[in-house]
């Protein structure tokens, strides 16, 4: 069983790639804004 640096260590070295980073450059902004959007529906559904 892993121990809590080996999970770290792995972390780090996995969110250092940078086809990673460009994942996450691309898609993080547009499920931010899904998440925003739908929250801002939900709640204009309750007026």
């Amino acid at each position: 069983m892993r121990n809590r640096e080996q999970w770290m260590r792995e972390y780090l070295v996995s969110h250092r790639h940078p086809v990673n980073s460009l994942i996450h450059l691309i898609c993080v902004p547009p499920i931010v804004f899904s998440t925003i959007a739908l929250a801002w529906l939900v709640q204009q559904g309750r007026k």
